[in-house]
């Protein structure tokens, strides 16, 4: 079979991506939310949502309804905290990629259209759901004000995953404009103003970039209450104190004068008991982006028992707390702090900078981590650390960093983000100082708030399960066949060793098969086998890692009987991930937009597969610079005949391409691994999947089936490569 015919069969296979096997997926839901203590009917979008039947919530007080007619509704319990929760959909053919879904404590209402010439009158508080359906839309709106009165303005969309890049624009009573916002650093527009004069005003709302569709959603929530800039954790015993900062704060203890204005309006504070959960809830808010260092935060969804209509996350405490206490702009002034250290401050006028002092033992080792994009902070800060002589001024800078540029994920999973990290090994013993300051010197506020971590490595891992789809995905596992599931293994502070990833709790009839992670190694796929008599239904997929067995092997030498004691075992919660867009441009070139959930969901369906395949042996060993065979048997179900094609996934870096073909009148096929003189050593999870074209259609009594690309892997296979 030559590398010519496998690839026209890929092509044809491939050519035909408009047909594909059922896989259910949410797009959106609009609204995208609801008021506490109410409830509101929505539309779902998406692909294969036939038989949709339920809707899994990430918190029991949403209560998805569906009726008589099948439209559904979703209600929120009075007291439902605000913010922004998770929903995946059960349908005929599988189950949801998760979609976020806010609750809220404004009064809601729906836009009606026409309002382009006409704009539609609402009353102030209330929040807005509505959509911007064509590239040339403009939702407006008006609403009756007082002179001196505060109004703030802020919208919904790209937060919540709406391909909407929002552009507020205010018009006062004699038709000028007064204020107007464009997307910040949550990619969403927002704004405050105190309103000129008496009359009526006019609020518009378009896409920048001219884009228009249903799926371009909005949530505009137009207020008077409490807006927070920051919440800066400060220490307050055992528990933590936070300093909120802000306008039209409940009871607020003062205005600030060492922060400018922001919108025209001092900054005021006052300082709320915060307590942090022992332990993340298993539901609850929708994850952080993929890019967040700690995915599990705390919400700050009211002050003074005054709910938020933009709540703020708050990441869990990392060490000894400690705030920022001026003047510390120069070294001489410098704030002394006790590590390891958990710091908040911010860049309060524009050009603060802000000095740091700790003392350090000779050749240790620190992590210098500032959190600023990751907590929603206007502030683009840039870290710059000195060694201190025990006499005199700063003697010399030893490093810096403006950003953190390892994606070490790739583009499915995004780690890359713009606040800087700085991992440094410290010859000597004495005193060192941390500069911060904000990228662009011109700016500064309370908005301009961030967070620095300082702390010695703690070796870890994260494993992350994911759809292996190139965008938003759910899942669907027929009996008699495999599904691969991307298991990747997010490496903490320089932890290198083996990992072997295994699943528990799985539902009778369910095989996982463990994958082995080798050094440096971050993803893999696990495959995922279903018995012919494995009963309908869905459940959350449960990994665990363990790293090495009490007589001191890598796991990977585990085998079954040995006793499963650890030595190390990861003390991070797993999480499950996802895509919420598609990936686009060329491979080497590929951003992605992914989040953390809470758990990642496979569905079992009762459709039958046209084909298994077997790869035999399932233990192969191979020296570099030989080539060795790995027989594929094909067994078919009638009345599928279709030749296979076949390709090696999972390969270890630097493995050459593995393809071939089991025709159509053959029941084998052997492939030819090439192991080149530089892949690595060790033991590696790889497994075939056959590609074939197959008539297929959702009605079994369809008379016409055209064909879609089922894909189906082969148990794993253990490539063991030595010198």
């Amino acid at each position: 079979m030559t590398f010519t015919s496998v690839a026209c069969i890929l092509a044809l296979v491939f050519a035909q991506a408009d047909a594909q096997p059922p896989k259910p997926r949410i797009d959106w839901i609009f609204p995208a939310g609801v008021q506490s203590g109410t409830s509101v009917g929505v539309e779902i979008s998406g692909a294969d949502l036939d038989g949709l039947s339920r809707l899994i919530v990430s918190d029991e007080r949403l209560k998805p309804v569906k009726a008589a007619d099948g439209k559904w509704s979703i209600a929120a319990d009075a007291g439902t905290p605000s913010g922004v929760y998770e929903i995946r959909g059960v349908a005929a053919w599988g189950i949801t990629n998760p979609v976020p879904f806010v609750v809220g404590p404004l009064v809601e209402i729906a836009e009606i259209e026409p309002n382009d010439a006409q704009a539609q009158a609402f009353f102030v508080p209330q929040t807005i759901n509505g959509r911007i359906q064509a590239p040339t839309d403009v939702d407006r709106f008006r609403f009756p004000g007082k002179k001196g009165q505060r109004v703030a303005i802020s919208v919904k969309a790209e937060s919540i995953d709406s391909p909407l890049d929002s552009t507020v624009r205010i018009f006062g009573p004699r038709g000028n404009v007064v204020a107007e916002a464009l997307d910040s650093v949550d990619y969403d527009a927002s704004l405050e103003l105190i309103l000129p004069e008496d009359g009526e005003y006019r609020v518009d709302l378009f896409d920048a970039i001219y884009g228009g569709s249903p799926a371009h959603r909005y949530r505009l929530s137009i207020h008077t209450g409490p807006t927070v800039d920051a919440a800066l954790l400060t220490p307050f015993g055992d528990r933590a104190m936070l300093r909120v900062l802000g306008r039209g704060l409940p009871a607020a203890e003062r205005s600030l004068t060492e922060f400018p204005p922001v919108f025209g309006q001092p900054e005021q504070s006052l300082s709320e008991v915060f307590t942090f959960p022992a332990k993340p809830a298993a539901g609850g808010y929708i994850g952080a982006y993929s890019f967040a260092s700690a995915p599990f935060a705390a919400t700050l969804s009211s002050v003074r028992g005054v709910p938020l209509a933009e709540p703020l996350t708050v990441a869990m405490p990392q060490g000894k707390l400690q705030a920022e206490i001026e003047s510390n702009d120069d070294s001489e002034h410098g704030q002394r702090i006790m590590v390891p250290a958990d710091f908040s401050g911010t860049f309060g006028k524009p050009g603060d900078i802000d000095h740091l002092i700790f003392e350090s033992e000779k050749d240790a080792t620190w992590i210098i981590d500032v959190s600023a994009q990751r907590q929603h902070s206007l502030a683009q800060p840039q870290i710059e650390l000195f060694h201190q002589e025990p006499k005199g001024p700063v003697a010399r800078m030893l490093t810096n960093a403006t950003d953190y540029r390892e994606n070490p994920l790739g583009p499915t999973f995004e780690k890359a983000t713009r606040d800087p990290r700085i991992t440094t090994k410290l010859s000597e013993k004495g005193g060192y100082v941390i500069r911060l300051s904000n990228l662009n010197k011109r700016d500064g506020d309370a908005r301009y708030h961030y967070r620095v971590v300082v702390r010695q490595p703690e070796p870890d891992y994260r494993i992350i399960a994911m759809p292996t789809d190139s965008g938003p995905a759910g899942s669907a596992i027929f009996p008699g066949g495999r599904f691969a599931v991307t298991v990747l293994l997010d490496r903490i502070d320089g932890f290198d060793g083996s990992v072997r990833v295994e699943a528990f709790g799985l539902p009778a009839g369910v095989t996982a098969y463990p994958v082995i992670f080798g050094p440096g190694v971050r993803k893999q796929d696990m495959i995922v086998e279903v018995a012919a008599e494995a009963a309908a239904g869905e459940f959350p997929l449960k990994l665990g890692g363990r790293s090495n067995w009490s007589d001191g092997k890598d796991s990977v030498d585990w085998v079954p009987g040995q006793t499963k004691e650890t030595a190390f075992e990861s003390r991070q919660e797993q999480l499950g991930g996802g895509l919420v867009k598609p990936l686009v441009g060329q491979p080497n070139q590929q951003r992605g937009v992914s989040r953390y959930a809470r758990d990642h969901w496979l569905a079992i369906r009762s459709t039958p597969v046209p084909f298994r395949l077997e790869a035999k042996p399932l233990r192969v060993f191979a020296k570099r610079g030989e080539t060795v065979d790995l027989p594929v048997a094909a067994v078919r179900n009638a009345p599928f005949d279709a030749p296979i094609a076949l390709k090696l996934d999972n390969l270890p870096a630097t493995m050459e391409a593995v393809a071939g073909e089991v025709p159509k009148d053959k029941a084998e096929a052997v492939l030819k691994l090439k192991i080149g003189a530089n892949v690595p050593l060790g033991r590696h999870t790889v497994y075939v999947t056959g590609t074939a074209p197959f008539g297929f259609a959702k009605d079994p009594a369809a008379k016409e089936k055209p064909n879609v690309p089922w894909n189906q892997p082969s148990r794993p296979v253990t490539l063991i490569v030595t010198p």
